[in-house]
């Protein structure tokens, strides 16, 4: 199955285009494909988001080894708080910095009880809006 005609399709008019892989590098599309095949077919950067809590080291690092093996490259990665009280959160950081060779762009923050739930428009709103108000990405010119 090829993505690119429909991402062209969809990208022809577009300022900027996003896609998340939701699950995971290697979670399967189908039964001969994953989210893997789906980045090499599309080429686009890849940004990994690493869980913030106990075994996103060892989490991050086969992530990024199945990224390369690919022969894909890590753009940037950021970190997603997802145990608000993480022990050595700093310390964990400071160590995927030093073990994943692409730029460190921040932690999204962990959100508010009221707002875990994705249940309507208005939610999904004001979730991107704390996002926004917490988390600066900086353009990398070319």
């Amino acid at each position: 199955m090829s993505y690119c005609i429909r991402l062209d399709q969809f990208s022809s008019n577009a300022i900027a285009v996003i896609t998340e892989g939701a699950g995971g590098f290697l979670t399967p599309l189908n039964t001969h494909e994953d989210l893997g095949n789906f980045a090499q077919q599309i080429g686009l950067p890849i940004t990994l988001v690493v869980g913030m809590k106990l075994g996103c080291i060892n989490h991050a690092s086969l992530t990024a080894e199945a990224i390369h093996l690919r022969h894909l490259n890590i753009a940037d990665w950021i970190g997603n708080i997802i145990a608000p009280e993480m022990p050595f959160l700093s310390e964990n950081i400071e160590t995927l910095r030093a073990k994943i060779d692409a730029p460190f762009l921040g932690l999204i923050p962990t959100l508010p009880s009221g707002l875990k739930r994705l249940t309507t428009a208005h939610t999904l709103l004001k979730r991107l809006n704390l996002l926004r108000s917490t988390f600066s990405y900086q353009r990398k010119t070319p």
